[in-house]
C-alpha cells in the first residue's frame, strides 16, 4: 500500500506491506488513488504556474491578482474562502492577501464556529483550516466537514506551523486536499488556491 502527499514542491511516500486486500481495502485504495492523482495534477500545474510567473516558491513579490469574476462557476459568482484559524496575526495577513486578490473571506475562530456556518448553508469554494484550534484539532474539524462535502466538491487546505507532515496518510484519511506551512507565502497561497479551485470546478 503506497500513499503520496504533495509537500511544497516534493512528494512524500510511505509503504505498508503484508496486508491482505479485501473489499474494504480496495475501496480505501481507490479513494486514496483518486486523491493521489489530484495531488500529482496539482504539483504539475503548480510547477508550470511558478515557471510562468518566473518566481521562486517563497518569493515576496505579489503575483497578478485573480479577477473578481472567474471563468468558472455561476455567472458573476464571487469566490468565497472560509478561513478557520484562531491566530489573529496570521489570519489578518491571509485576509489581506486574499482581499487584494478579490476573494471574499469569512473567518471562523474555531471548529464549532466554522461547522455552524456550514450548517447554516454557507458554502465556501475553498477552506483554509488551521491544524490547531482551541476547541478541536484541524483533523477532527476536517473529518466533520467531509460528512457534508466530498474531497472533490470542497477543497480543504491545512495550515500547519511546521513542515513535518510525515507520510500524508493521516492527512489524506482526515480529508485534506493539501497543506501549506505557516507563515504562508503570497505566491504559493495564490497558486495553490487557483489550482484547487480549478480542479473543484472540473470535478463539479
Amino acid at each position: 500500500l503506497t500513499t503520496l502527499l504533495l509537500s511544497g514542491g516534493a512528494i512524500a511516500a510511505a509503504s505498508l506491506v503484508g496486508f491482505g486486500i479485501g473489499q474494504r481495502t480496495r475501496a480505501l485504495l481507490f479513494s486514496r488513488n483518486q486523491k493521489l492523482k489530484t495531488a500529482l495534477r496539482t504539483l504539475a500545474v503548480e510547477n508550470e504556474e511558478l515557471k510562468r510567473q518566473s518566481i521562486e516558491p517563497y518569493a515576496d513579490e505579489i503575483i497578478t491578482p485573480m479577477p473578481q469574476k472567474m471563468d468558472f462557476g455561476q455567472a458573476g459568482e464571487q469566490i468565497k474562502i472560509l478561513l478557520i484559524d484562531d491566530d489573529c496575526q496570521h489570519s489578518e495577513l491571509l485576509i489581506q492577501y486574499l482581499s487584494r486578490a478579490n476573494y471574499t473571506v469569512v473567518r471562523a475562530n474555531n471548529g464549532m464556529e466554522a461547522l455552524s456556518l456550514l450548517d447554516r448553508h454557507f458554502q465556501p469554494n475553498l477552506i483554509l483550516l488551521s491544524e490547531s484550534l482551541p476547541d478541536m484539532t484541524g483533523y477532527e474539524t476536517c473529518q466533520k466537514i467531509r460528512m457534508q462535502f466530498g474531497v472533490h466538491e470542497l477543497p480543504v487546505v491545512m495550515l500547519t506551523p511546521t513542515d513535518l507532515v510525515a507520510d500524508g496518510v493521516e492527512e489524506l484519511e482526515a480529508g485534506f486536499n493539501d497543506y501549506l506551512v505557516k507563515p504562508v507565502s503570497k505566491p504559493r497561497l495564490m497558486i495553490r488556491l487557483k489550482t484547487h479551485l480549478r480542479f473543484a470546478h472540473l470535478n463539479a
